[in-house]
């Protein structure tokens, strides 16, 4: 019970980190949101390479 309500706190702050940086830049996909509640730490690491493959003047 514990690591269940652990991993749906991780996922919900992996959650909201990845939406104030969407709205920081201005840019992104929400789909991140949704998936970062359901998969957590694999959606960060992909949306980190995403953000990383973006090129901003």
């Amino acid at each position: 019970m514990g690591l269940l309500l652990l991993a749906s706190i991780i996922n919900i702050l992996i959650a909201i980190w990845i939406f104030t940086d969407i709205r920081k830049r201005g840019e992104g996909h929400g789909i991140f949101i949704a998936l970062a509640l359901l998969a957590g730490i694999p959606t960060a690491i992909i949306y980190a390479l995403v953000r990383i493959g973006d090129k901003k003047p």
